[in-house]
């Protein structure tokens, strides 16, 4: 049948954007978030679309299929925000404040400088942001320091740390039909009355945490208002060692270790036992790779601990 004859049926040929556009109507749900929510969604989608170049200024990312997936959930915003006639134009969707920690231009920014003009591993590497202190204990005498995941959920936290660990929430537009009116048949308005539905789902159990990133952005040294970098060259043999040295210290912890996967609320399974290694969207930028440590025990008492695996000049770099 020809493509003409089926009215539902996109064309096709169409610029990029469109072709969001379309995706969206089909399932428009963000249909039911309030203006503060649509808000806070541009704010994280924002965080994942800017970082900054070596120059010190905001740039966009745009070259990989990453990035552009990105780009489609800012498009998806744009086709909500013109549905609803809102001025979102009047609005601070970038965060002011936080756009103007990062930037640091016409100076490059310490997150770079910091480097002192060495390249990055090729390789896969692992980087530990922190203060120059506790670092140095991590590269002179592989100490670190193992925290309870409940201990992130402290407002007293940088924006780019504090989270609550133990949950995750799913989030649905439902359309709101007068009573007696059928679901089945009805056709949609442009602006139906919509509701927001949320699904929060929590671990019944805490875990132990030691978090590092897979990729190093050098925002995130602002981002977490650190002042030293450890870049780990070899990061199996730490995973190896991690493993060995808190199994000598904690015997009944299981490690799980591996990349965080980042969930969009409004797309969001609820699977509570994949908790440990899920985060919401808004920190995608960090490319997190997580050291887990779980117990099925409910008497633990849940205070941090240390690991001490010895030296790491090795298989590792500090950056102060």
């Amino acid at each position: 049948m020809e493509a003409s004859r089926i009215p539902w049926m996109i064309p096709t040929r169409m610029a990029r954007h469109e072709f969001w556009r379309h995706e969206y109507r089909a399932h428009r749900y963000l249909a039911g978030a309030s203006e503060s929510s649509l808000l806070q969604r541009t704010r994280d989608l924002a965080r994942n679309m800017f970082w900054v170049n070596s120059s010190g200024q905001l740039s966009v990312r745009s070259s990989t299929p990453a990035d552009q997936s990105w780009w489609a959930l800012w498009t998806h915003f744009l086709e909500e925000a013109g549905l609803r006639g809102l001025p979102w134009q009047h609005h601070d969707i970038f965060d002011a404040d936080w756009v103007r920690e990062i930037i640091s231009a016409p100076a490059a920014p310490r997150g770079l400088t910091i480097l002192r003009g060495r390249a990055l591993p090729r390789s896969p590497y692992l980087a530990r942001l922190g203060q120059a202190d506790h670092l140095k204990a991590s590269y002179t005498r592989g100490s670190f320091r193992i925290a309870p995941a409940s201990s992130y959920a402290d407002p007293s936290l940088t924006a780019a740390i504090a989270d609550d660990e133990l949950s995750i929430a799913s989030v649905r537009s439902v359309s709101i039909l007068p009573p007696g009116v059928p679901a089945v048949g009805t056709i949609q308005k442009v602006n139906p009355p919509f509701a927001e539905l949320t699904k929060t789902v929590r671990t019944s159990q805490n875990y132990f945490v030691l978090c590092m990133s897979a990729v190093y952005d050098p925002r995130l040294l602002t981002d977490f208002q650190a002042d030293a970098v450890l870049i780990i060259r070899k990061p199996d043999l730490l995973i190896r060692r991690l493993k060995y040295a808190a199994q000598k210290v904690r015997p009944e912890l299981k490690p799980w270790f591996g990349p965080v996967e980042y969930y969009d609320p409004y797309k969001a399974g609820t699977e509570a036992a994949r908790i440990p290694m899920l985060k919401h969207f808004r920190y995608a930028y960090q490319n997190e790779f997580r050291f887990a440590w779980l117990t099925p025990d409910p008497n633990q008492i849940w205070e941090p601990f240390f690991v001490h695996i010895g030296p790491i000049r090795d298989i590792s770099d500090i950056y102060l």
